[in-house]
């Protein structure tokens, strides 16, 4: 009847389903020489997958519809043609170590509710308000499992794409503080988005302006232990009409976007 599937952001207390419009494709290990197809349209390129990136489970998504679960908002309904499901998150366990990277499993409770009219008016849909575009709702998400380079910039290059075409999107990386002996400054800036993580001030930062032009700043210490294996766990999302989140291992902040 559909395909819900988990992505960022995540954590504790909030999970996302998206709701795509089409078949979602999934690339395990994925190639440098490769192009993969975008559902709906285009595609990517992961220049240095296996040449100082790697990328595990790349999972292209076209358009698509986030469903978001927190402690305010624990039931969702959605209508699939004329019927009418019932989805609540059930709990979130943490399953992280010190061996391991973070690791979340959510336990979620599905069923079928009458399509009376109440229901109706607050399913969610995949159809689209009047004057929208499937452009307007495409999300993008890659999520690189290994450290890139300082000299990366073809990777850097895909991940300032992403944040440039995306009216809202997720990208979730793993980095070092140091690679070769020296800090690994790892910074994204595309027209009115910017991220950095910088070692040795110890922050991380994501900066934006919304379409109403409203500045948002977040900013998160680096704290001195890395999350897993000499690893920082970074996520940063963002939605022009609203805001953004930034996450660094456990910690979270953010402004418009929950």
């Amino acid at each position: 009847m559909a395909t819900l599937c988990l992505f960022p952001p995540c954590s504790r207390e909030t999970a996302t389903l998206y709701w795509p419009t089409s078949q979602v494709v999934t690339v395990a290990e994925p190639r440098a020489d490769e192009q993969y197809k975008v559902p709906g349209g285009g595609a990517v390129q992961v220049p240095q997958a296996g040449r100082g990136l790697e990328v595990r489970g790349l999972t292209l998504v076209g358009q698509a519809q986030p469903i978001t679960f927190d402690q305010e908002h624990q039931i969702r309904l959605i209508r699939v043609g004329e019927r009418i499901f019932r989805i609540r998150l059930v709990h979130a366990t943490d399953k992280s170590n010190a061996d391991t990277a973070m690791f979340l499993e959510y336990t979620f409770a599905i069923s079928e509710e009458d399509n009376n009219a109440e229901n109706l008016a607050a399913a969610i849909t995949l159809e689209q308000p009047k004057g929208q575009s499937p452009a307007d709702s495409a999300h993008g998400y890659l999520q690189p499992q290994g450290p890139p380079r300082p000299d990366d910039e073809e990777a850097r290059n895909l991940l300032t794409v992403a944040m440039d075409s995306q009216p809202a999107g997720t990208i979730v990386l793993r980095l070092r503080a140091v690679v070769n002996g020296q800090p690994n400054v790892w910074q994204l800036s595309a027209q009115t988005k910017s991220f950095r993580f910088d070692p040795i001030a110890r922050v991380v930062t994501f900066r934006m302006k919304t379409n109403a032009l409203r500045p948002v700043n977040l900013h998160l210490p680096l704290g001195t232990t890395p999350f897993t294996n000499g690893y920082y766990y970074v996520v940063f999302a963002w939605d022009v009409s609203a805001g953004a989140r930034l996450c660094v291992n456990y910690e979270s902040v953010s402004d418009g976007l929950k």
